[in-house]
């Protein structure tokens, strides 16, 4: 969710969610079971980010909430 607090304008707050989508959308396959998400911005230097650096902090939050499964796996020794 991105306020009107965040930007009056449509279209930056637009940019955040899409931003967001795609942050979400690379870490899919790292999703345990499938969950409802809710993601609130509140400061519009989100928009600021690389995406490499957003796609972190959402790894981080998702990741502290218990979202994300153990992505490191173990090596085989055969």
């Amino acid at each position: 969710m991105v306020s009107r607090k965040v930007s009056k304008s449509a279209v930056v707050r637009n940019r955040i969610r899409r931003r967001l989508y795609a942050a979400v959308r690379l870490l899919q396959d790292d999703i345990a079971r499938p969950h409802d998400i809710v993601l609130n911005v509140f400061d519009i230097k989100l928009l600021e980010e690389s995406p490499k650096q957003l796609a972190r902090l959402v790894k981080k939050q998702l990741t502290a909430a218990g979202i994300l499964e153990n992505s490191t796996k173990p090596a085989k020794d055969e």
